[in-house]
């Protein structure tokens, strides 16, 4: 819970975060057909998911650093994944007020790698998944005197099929979303 103590609205921005290996094969799912593209050039630009010549949803394969906040399709629980080859991994999922979900790439460039290995202290490259109370991580919400947001997330491992982990983009988000309900966190979170 966030809660404005002060006489007057405040800006509101909250995005939790967790660093995944950027192991070969590993693949981000989540219940979306667009997302906002932020290749820090100052545009957002919408592009389809999993992606036109490049499936962007492939974090080793990203060529550049790159933001892609997802559109979350309406009606479903929000929820992100990252999923290794055999279809093991992480799972986040959250109760609605955490709209936002995103998928950030240091890409593969002496740049990025560079980053990440000031960072961590470590040649190895990781991606992250987070979760946020807006859209975007450019903009932020309202929250008026002496209001609260209010959500529940969490964190753990998840496991799917690896066929439906990586063949086509309708059968893997099922695939998500049927262990979310044989987990019982839909009805938990609802």
């Amino acid at each position: 819970t966030v809660t404005n103590p002060n006489d007057r609205a405040v800006p509101v921005y909250w995005w939790s975060n967790a660093a995944l290996p950027c192991a070969a094969g590993t693949r981000v799912l989540v219940p979306s057909r667009s997302a906002f593209e932020f290749t820090y050039s100052r545009r957002l630009h919408r592009v389809p998911v999993p992606g036109g010549p490049r499936d962007l949803t492939y974090p080793g394969a990203a060529a550049r650093t790159a933001d892609h906040f997802f559109e979350l399709d309406p009606g479903r629980l929000p929820w992100i994944a990252a999923v290794d080859e055999a279809g093991a991994g992480l799972l986040q999922v959250s109760t609605g007020r955490l709209r936002g979900r995103k998928l950030f790439t240091w890409g593969t460039g002496p740049g990025g790698r560079r980053w990440q290995e000031f960072l961590t202290g470590s040649p190895d490259a990781y991606f992250e998944v987070q979760a946020g109370l807006a859209r975007t991580q450019l903009e932020h919400l309202p929250l008026g005197p002496g209001a609260s947001f209010t959500w529940t997330e969490a964190y753990g491992p998840m496991s799917v099929p690896a066929g439906a982990a990586h063949g086509g983009w309708a059968d893997a988000v099922a695939a998500v979303e049927s262990a979310i309900a044989a987990a019982g966190l839909d009805a938990m979170l609802a």
